[in-house]
């Protein structure tokens, strides 16, 4: 019906990727109903509803012998955004192989639809010269992409050419349009800001903040995003800190590995030269990060494929934390990942020399491999597993040596310290069956000194008893062990386990030929230089039904059901430490055991430390 306008807007849904959302919004229900111009009477040649709205959709035009198209389409997006026209080349309109087409017979119009005048209500679809179009194409003219510059555009597709058609019953696609939001206006919103510095905007005034990805709050990111910079300087003296507010990226890859869509810290470290820091991905965003440079960029990036909500960081400039012997602050900060990307242990990543200052290495004399790792938690205190070092303990401190700020086993770098040991503390309610309570103290036989003027050498803290990490909490674990995989029981890292009873447990949850498989003295396949991972802690009752009959109070699990990352021989006694909200590290685990090493559904097991922190105090006060 001529000049019938379309008073009622029918909801419907719009599927893109892998996202449903509806395709109205009040701003722009309101704004159609005010503005929409009239829909005549379309027959079947017209494809898609003649009033689209949200982030994409699709019209389309059919011609059939010895009929005229008329065609017009009403398409909107929230005001403030652009729209993108996409035209598909199989179409009548849209190939280039026939040029010459005659522009006043057949056509696609695109109206300004904020601007339309009463003309467009008054007369009907496809009339000529009514008013003056954006833009208007013909056959062989038709562009693959159009950007419209506006919130509100109408569409006409017109043919008054009714014998194009040579066969009877023959029909041929017209043109096809597909429009969506355009992601070029997205970006060009939100990528590239640059906060502090010189200059006199707004954005240089500013100490404080947040930045989000493209479409934040209004529709996922887009794909195929390069580079999408946040850049940070803050003022002489002064870092910045991050807190995530908001965080869904798509997640990492089986390993971990923030291979696909990514946020990346990076921090400057000459004129226009910037390092990567940290990667976050998935759930896992930056919290409570404080940079240790005062000029840093968040980068974002994302793949063509699955995209998510994004994210929404706020920031502010702030003072760095103090350099003080304040135990977990690393002068030298970590490359961290929050979702496993480093280079293991098995599947993790190579260390930054120096970054985690409180790993210890120890060694039989006379030996270049380590056997067991350790945490340095006082000047001449390292605390240590005790199935390590179970049972010869009377003697066995002689024959061990104890190396700190080391990162290369295989040459000297300068910072090393090697001592002897004065003695070694098993806990008291060591059990070798149950590999309950597994923790040793270490007294060394020099004291660790000038820790004021040496990065290499820092102390972890001990978290306090009611200490607690929420499962899903991103921690890392840090050694020399083995690199590769392992199946088997993995009384980790030391030949020692009387297994008849812990063992008969596991071997009734895992079938293996070996289930009674130790874990060898020195690690198979061991690595030179220190390494790390990203491991998230996993919740206590999951951790049980992995090991059932096997999980004390004392302990905890971490890792990933997947396996492909995990702590293993050699790198018993060694740290498991999570960042706490003013940044610095908290000792949440000494590595203990496991089944195998990276196996699915078989994580590390780590000593809760937290547990022992009376023990650990009173200990080290007993035995000055």
């Amino acid at each position: 019906m001529a000049g019938l306008w379309l008073g009622i807007l029918v909801a419907s849904t719009l599927l893109t990727g892998r996202i449903t959302m509806s395709v109205f919004d009040d701003q722009v229900r309101v704004f159609f109903l005010q503005h929409m111009a009239p829909i005549e009477s379309i027959d079947n040649q017209c494809g898609g509803p003649e009033t689209q709205n949200g982030i994409r959709g699709t019209v389309s035009a059919t011609r059939n012998r010895g009929k005229s198209i008329r065609c017009r389409w009403n398409v909107g997006v929230k005001n403030g955004n652009n729209i993108e026209f996409r035209f598909d080349p199989t179409s009548v309109l849209g190939s280039a192989t026939q040029i010459g087409s005659d522009c006043t017979r057949e056509w696609i119009a695109i109206y300004d639809g904020s601007k339309a005048d009463q003309r467009i209500v008054k007369k009907g679809v496809c009339q000529k010269d009514l008013v003056e179009p954006v833009a208007k194409f013909c056959q062989g003219s038709v562009p693959s992409i159009f950007l419209f510059e506006g919130h509100h555009a109408i569409v006409e597709v017109c043919s008054f050419r009714r014998n194009a058609v040579a066969t009877t019953g023959l029909s041929q696609l017209f043109a096809k349009i597909t429009w969506l939001v355009s992601e070029t206006l997205f970006l060009s919103r939100t990528c590239g800001q640059e906060f502090g510095g010189v200059g006199n905007g707004p954005a240089a005034a500013m100490t404080a903040g947040a930045v989000t990805s493209p479409g934040f709050g209004e529709r996922n990111y887009p794909d195929n995003v390069l580079d999408c910079d946040f850049t940070f300087n803050a003022p002489a003296g002064l870092v910045v800190r991050f807190h995530t507010d908001s965080f869904t990226l798509e997640a990492g890859d089986r390993n971990g590995r923030c291979a696909f869509d990514a946020l990346t810290l990076l921090e400057r470290v000459s004129t226009g030269d910037y390092r990567e820091v940290a990667w976050f991905c998935g759930k896992n965003g930056p919290q409570h990060l404080t940079t240790t440079k005062g000029t840093v960029k968040l980068r974002f990036k994302s793949d063509p494929t699955y995209n998510d909500k994004g994210f929404n960081i706020t920031w502010q400039f702030t003072p760095p934390a103090p350099n003080t012997l304040k135990c977990g602050r690393p002068p030298i900060a970590p490359l961290l990942s929050t979702n496993g990307q480093m280079s293991s242990i098995v599947g993790g990543s190579e260390a930054r020399p120096f970054s985690w200052p409180w790993q210890v290495a120890i060694l039989t004399r006379g030996s270049d491999r380590v056997f067991c790792g350790g945490t340095l938690i006082a000047p001449n205190w390292v605390l240590s597993a005790a199935h390590c070092y179970y049972p010869v303990l009377s003697t066995s401190h002689q024959q061990y040596e104890v190396r700190l700020g080391e990162h290369d086993l295989s040459v000297k770098e300068g910072p090393e310290l090697i001592t002897g040991m004065l003695k070694i503390i098993v806990h008291e309610r060591f059990s070798p069956d149950t590999v309950d309570s597994d923790l040793a103290l270490i007294k060394l036989d020099q004291t660790v000194s000038n820790l004021n003027n040496d990065d290499t050498k820092r102390f972890a803290c001990i978290p306090h008893d009611n200490g607690f990490v929420h499962p899903g909490t991103i921690c890392y674990i840090t050694g020399w062990g083995e690199t590769l995989p392992t199946e088997g029981f993995s009384g980790l890292k030391f030949a020692f386990l009387n297994q008849t009873t812990f063992s008969a447990t596991l071997t009734t949850m895992v079938d293996l030929e070996e289930p009674h498989r130790e874990r060898s003295f020195h690690p198979a396949n061991p690595r030179d230089r220190l390494r790390q991972a990203a491991v998230p802690i996993i919740d206590d009752a999951m951790c049980r039904n992995l090991f059932p009959g096997a999980i004390t109070d004392n302990m905890f699990c971490a890792g990933y059901r997947e396996g492909g990352i995990d702590a293993c021989q050699g790198d018993s006694g060694g740290p498991l430490v999570c960042t706490k909200p003013d940044g610095s590290f908290d000792l949440m685990g000494v590595t203990s055991w496991g089944f195998g090493c990276a196996q699915p559904k078989l994580p590390g097991v780590y000593v809760r430390v937290a547990k022992y922190r009376k023990w650990i105090e009173e200990t080290i006060a007993a035995n000055p």
